[in-house]
């Protein structure tokens, strides 16, 4: 497989960052420091995309999952015996309010992997570019939504964004912030407070297409229970719909998947997800959460072993030194090397530095009881 893994990642103007640089990076990433210093805002940043639709859904549904509710109305309107209806968008633009930090105007990302590197620029759109855009497209006044109806530029134009691909050379037409996906499976992030999407669950093991990959699935599971020995979707079980039932050598009767907690639960969605990012990167929010300390060291060799075999490069964030310490373990155990703890902390002047430490610094922190969450 191609590796498309960052090695090197830059962010300015994004949230809370005005700008944020990690060097070195390697396939495995784990993110540590201070509360409130930013380990969630730099998983966010590793959001972006090169492809424009795939970043636009992945900042939109960061945001849904998050709690933003879109104040999004539907009015239907009947003159004689003909009814409309029109559905109304707020006119704030999220990404000026959400994503962009506060009183800029565009946010930059810089990433390099080890064959090639580029840059993208995230900028609300403005009359200018919109204009460019029109007399592109025969001076239309509107485009047309991936849903097929019809958005008024000018009374539309603060739902705009603009983004600008340095290996392109060149921005790509204007993307109308609601024009976003709503049930793609391939996002990327798994924050602490998720709640684990059911339809997005079900589709994702619809999408299972070998033994192996189903495997897998059980296999991470077993960390959790040695004694689970299938998983399968059912339709309709007793009088529940769509249920996920695991199945265990000790137990004649199956157990729906939400019988057995929520620590279950998130495990069961990090396999899950892991399985739809192949060759991509996967972002895990207190990845500790759900796992028993006794049980760390034996997951995150799942995780290596996982990530190793579907070509997936992971991002985490922890607030536990058990986690760390398992951490290091594990990867002695299966021989790997490209490790990293990525530390991020704040300056006297507020900005905020990372910094990377590779596997030899980890172990002899760990070693000499050194903790860095």
């Amino acid at each position: 497989m191609e590796n498309n893994h960052l090695t090197y990642f830059k962010v300015e103007n994004f949230k809370k960052f005005d700008a944020l640089e990690v060097n070195d990076i390697g396939q495995f990433n784990l993110i540590v420091g201070d509360n409130n210093v930013g380990k969630t805002c730099l998983l966010e940043a590793l959001l972006v995309d090169e492809d424009p639709q795939q970043l636009l859904d992945n900042f939109w549904l960061s945001l849904k999952k998050r709690g933003l509710v879109f104040q999004i109305e539907e009015i239907t309107k009947k003159v004689g015996n003909v009814s409309t209806t029109e559905t109304i968008y707020p006119k704030e633009n999220y990404f000026k309010k959400n994503i962009i930090k506060e009183k800029q105007k565009e946010s930059f990302f810089y990433i390099k992997d080890r064959n090639k590197e580029n840059e993208i620029h995230i900028s609300i759109s403005n009359p200018i570019s919109l204009a460019i855009y029109n007399l592109t497209k025969d001076k239309k006044d509107s485009v047309i939504s991936k849903y097929g109806f019809e958005i008024n530029i000018k009374e539309n134009i603060n739902q705009f964004i603009d983004i600008y691909n340095k290996k392109i050379k060149k921005a790509n037409n204007p993307l109308w912030i609601y024009d976003y996906n709503e049930g793609f499976i391939n996002f990327p992030l798994i924050s602490f407070n998720d709640t684990p999407l059911e339809i997005e669950s079900r589709s994702i093991y619809e999408n299972l297409k070998t033994k192996r990959e189903k495997q897998i699935l059980i296999d991470i599971l077993k960390v959790v229970n040695t004694k689970i020995v299938d998983v399968e979707l059912r339709e309709k079980f007793e009088d529940l719909k769509s249920v996920f039932l695991i199945s265990f050598e000790d137990k004649d009767e199956f157990v729906p998947l939400n019988f057995l907690g929520d620590g279950f639960k998130r495990i069961f969605y990090i396999a899950l997800k892991a399985l739809s990012l192949k060759g991509k990167r996967i972002l895990i929010d207190e990845i500790e959460i759900g796992i028993h300390y006794s049980k760390m060291k034996d997951f995150w060799v799942n995780i290596f072993n996982v990530c190793k075999e579907l070509d997936i490069q992971l991002f985490a964030t922890t607030h536990s030194q058990e986690c760390i310490e398992a951490y290091i373990e594990a990867s002695n155990d299966v021989g790997e090397k490209n490790i990293r703890l990525i530390r991020l902390q704040e300056n006297k002047d507020k900005s905020i530095k990372a910094i990377c430490y590779k596997e030899e610094y980890i172990e002899y922190m760990v070693e000499s009881n050194t903790e860095e969450r």
